[in-house]
């Protein structure tokens, strides 16, 4: 008998099915319009996108069903506002934690960034790697290691 331990996985099946689609094309024309995860880098982001999904919100609930820049959904757009919240609020500074979640967000951002840049260099390219799989003079964790 063939097995498969997938029990504690997520399960993508129980996402309504084609409601995706339009949360997609909405994503796709963002990165075009502005560039591919510029909305990780607005300012004030948590508050405007938090506004931005209401906006959405409010427009479906007056019997508005398409936003008329994109023709999407009102609420394919909202659900990627809700979905940058959520990346926010996991990766970055919330007010109520002041100075203190800053070193930890920095350092989420550069390891993101690192590892971006890392896996399209790695891809042309062969250099030295360090421990984090970075080109290690371009490794803001070793370059920090080393000057402590």
């Amino acid at each position: 008998m063939t097995m498969k331990h997938d029990q504690s996985k997520p399960r993508f099946s129980l996402i309504p099915v084609g409601t995706l689609n339009a949360v997609i094309r909405v994503l796709e024309f963002g990165a075009s319009k502005y560039a591919e995860n510029n909305w990780q880098t607005v300012p004030d982001a948590r508050r405007r996108y938090y506004d931005a999904m209401h906006r959405h919100i409010d427009a479906w609930w007056q019997g508005e069903e398409e936003d008329k820049e994109t023709g999407e959904s009102h609420l394919a757009h909202a659900v990627c506002c809700a979905m940058f919240l959520m990346w926010l609020d996991s990766n970055l500074v919330k007010p109520e934690q002041g100075l203190a979640g800053v070193g930890a967000v920095m350092r989420n951002l550069a390891e993101m960034a690192h590892r971006k840049h890392g896996e399209a260099e790695s891809k042309t390219l062969k250099y030295a790697k360090c421990g984090h799989g970075l080109k290690k003079e371009l490794c803001h964790f070793c370059i920090n290691e080393a000057n402590q």
